[in-house]
């Protein structure tokens, strides 16, 4: 017990860290303290077999002069003495870095987000277990839901993605992409129902037979208004009709409105014809 004793004395005078807990109160029982010495700093009380520390002191200051301050109740601030202000968070060697945030005493799944950085280059925005937004190394972002602006801002700089037709079903996954024909293809629309607000637009890139067909017999592709050659003509595709264009650069672009219905969104270039 001597031993042990001396031992303590020997690091509470000796480990300057300790005097780096200011504004911290805690009590501990020692039993026989009477050889303990405080580090400078650190005010020690011994009362009623209680052996006291109270390093008491608002902001903390590290070794570097940065500074926590809690003067702002509720609020805990990190500030830096001289330069920019980095907190970091370091994961293990092949663990994440993760940074979590509760709210209303987390008292159920959807108070909690979580800042990641993972082991794949990943950052990611979690609500619960359910990841909202993901960007990758290389800047490319992924959200699960809309996203909405307020009417003053824009959204500029960004391509159109260009997608090569094949004999395939599309996807809602590719909404917004431009289909461009390389060779004689049949590709489907996804069922309009489930693909409400979705917009493609198609593109004849060779003299081929390209071919848009609805996903069954009553999904309809609406009233098409054709200019081509200097002329204008209307073509009406029953339901389940499929679109042919053979001639390059005709194009359209179609959008999803109704739970069969494929409108045409302003006038179609170039020739098309109803195919059944």
């Amino acid at each position: 017990m001597k031993f042990l004793m001396m031992f303590i004395t020997v690091l509470l005078f000796v480990t300057p860290a300790f005097a780096g807990f200011e504004g911290i109160e805690d009590t501990t029982s020692l039993g026989i303290f009477n050889r303990i010495k405080c580090d400078t700093g650190i005010t020690c009380t011994k009362v009623n077999g209680i052996f006291k520390m109270d390093a008491p002191g608002d902001p903390f200051t590290f070794t570097n002069g940065e500074i926590i301050d809690n003067t702002i109740d509720d609020t805990i601030n990190f500030t830096s003495n001289d330069e920019h202000t980095t907190l970091k968070v370091t994961g293990f060697e092949g663990k994440d870095a993760i940074i979590e945030m509760a709210a209303d005493q987390e008292d159920d799944t959807a108070d909690l987000f979580t800042l990641k950085a993972s082991t794949s280059n990943v950052f990611s925005i979690l609500n619960g277990v359910t990841e909202l937004i993901t960007i990758s190394s290389a800047g490319a972002l992924a959200t699960i839901s809309s996203i909405t602006g307020d009417g003053s801002s824009a959204v500029v700089g960004f391509l159109q993605s260009q997608v090569a037709s094949t004999t395939a079903s599309l996807t809602i996954a590719q909404c917004g992409s431009t289909v461009i024909s390389d060779s004689a293809d049949v590709i489907v629309l996804p069922e309009a129902s489930t693909a409400l607000g979705c917009r493609y637009t198609f593109v004849c890139g060779t003299a081929d037979d390209f071919d848009i067909d609805p996903a069954d017999g009553t999904d309809q592709i609406g009233a098409i208004n054709l200019i081509g050659a200097g002329t204008s003509s209307t073509i009406t595709p029953s339901a389940g009709d499929a679109i042919r264009c053979t001639d390059i650069g005709s194009s359209l672009v179609l959008e999803a409105v109704a739970a069969n219905l494929w409108s045409i969104i302003g006038t179609a270039n170039g020739a098309w014809t109803d195919v059944n």
